[in-house]
């Protein structure tokens, strides 16, 4: 397992920051998307495409989580994962608070070029929860 905070630039100037985590499971490289963002001067200017193309050229097994689709700005955010070549998931997944005193909020999960099965499923949810949140407030 391990934690990148990747900054991406060009020339001299910030396009974004791309957060994730890799971890194994059966002997193949998994990968948990945890925050992508781009410059709000330069969105809509494909770098987001051209990033996470790029990413998921190296990293095949991507996984990351999406708002439920049921707005405008939602609904865009799954066009824009899924004309990247990422799925969408049908797995009932609440993601954990990161502070006390605050519930889980429900996600989507999408996977990059696949379906999970429900056995990489339970092994990511189990990674973020026990690996990713123990670094939050909540234990």
């Amino acid at each position: 397992m391990d934690y990148h905070a990747d900054i991406i630039c060009e020339d001299d100037t910030l396009i974004g920051l791309l957060f994730y985590w890799k971890y194994d499971f059966k002997d193949e490289e998994f990968v948990y998307i945890e925050h992508l963002a781009i410059s709000p001067e330069l969105r809509g200017k494909n770098y987001g495409s051209k990033i996470l193309t790029e990413f998921c050229k190296e990293n095949p097994n991507t996984i990351l989580e999406i708002d439920e689709p049921v707005d405008e700005v939602s609904i865009k955010r799954l066009k824009f994962y899924s004309n990247l070549g990422f799925k969408l998931q049908q797995f009932h997944h609440i993601h954990p608070p990161y502070r006390k005193g605050f519930d889980g909020h429900s996600l989507k999960i999408m996977s990059f070029g696949r379906d999970l099965l429900d056995e990489e499923y339970n092994k990511f949810n189990e990674f973020l929860k026990y690996t990713v949140m123990k670094y939050s407030e909540v234990k």
